[in-house]
């Protein structure tokens, strides 16, 4: 595939380029390190295979930082630093970002993704808000900062970031997120009414269609509900009844 070449490719350029070749060594190995990653991210490898090419991608992208510091190059090593669990590393490449750029929303996203991972919910959180406080139309900040919500059981602060998501384009992702209100019938309900408010004027039964699905308790198989729902996005569907949703 385009990874597999990108990797033959670099390494071919490595072998040529002359040791005063700083820059072109730079390029080489940052383009190594990000074949690595990508062919780390290939469904039919195995977590140990997975491990081993972003630990590979790690010392490349360590030898070409050597070499230049780059926050392009630092960011895609902390967010493989976080997948490799190297927790406190991924943390300090963060922080070197941070040095060196301004309100940089896209790093603070990743250090709340680490944090999330570390099971800090509360720092997390504060990450997702400096990335919001940034540009607060960050769709991505908010749905992982409503998912801390929920561990810290802040259901209203949840409810308010998956709606402001919703209404600034993350549509289809905070749909396909209820699925992780299983089983919490109240919030999704709370969802529905909020969204209710805030999109009335615009008629989308599928929004609708797709909410009651998450509140039908009839149907036994919560993903399921979700799927089957799904196919309606193309064509007119039938109004959720006001019985369902007083039965919540």
């Amino acid at each position: 595939g385009l990874n597999n070449e990108a990797l033959v490719s670099a390494d071919k350029a490595l072998s040529v380029i002359m040791p005063f070749d700083n820059d072109g060594k730079y390029l080489a190995l940052n383009s190594k390190a990000l074949a690595l990653a990508n062919l780390s991210e290939a469904g039919s490898l195995d977590e140990a295979q997975k491990t081993k090419l972003r630990n590979e991608a790690i010392e490349n992208f360590t030898l070409a930082l050597k070499i230049k510091t780059d926050p392009q190059s630092l960011f895609f090593r902390a967010r493989l630093l976080m997948k490799v669990k190297r927790y406190d590393e991924a943390l300090q490449e963060c922080e070197k970002i941070n040095a060196l750029t301004k309100d940089n929303e896209k790093n603070y996203v990743l250090m709340g993704e680490i944090y999330a991972d570390m099971k800090n919910h509360k720092q997390a959180i504060d990450a997702y808000s400096t990335a919001l406080k940034i540009n607060s139309k960050n769709t991505e900040a908010l749905i992982y900062r409503s998912y801390e919500y929920l561990h810290e059981s802040n259901h209203e602060a949840m409810i308010n970031d998956m709606l402001d998501a919703f209404i600034y384009g993350a549509r289809e992702k905070v749909l396909r997120d209820l699925t992780y209100l299983q089983g919490q019938e109240r919030i999704a309900k709370a969802l529905y009414e909020g969204l209710d408010k805030r999109i009335k004027n615009e008629p989308n039964e599928y929004v609708w269609n797709r909410l009651a699905a998450v509140l039908n308790k009839q149907r036994s198989n919560f993903v399921d509900a979700i799927r089957y729902y799904r196919y309606d996005i193309d064509k007119p569907s039938r109004a959720v009844s006001s019985t369902l949703m007083a039965d919540c």
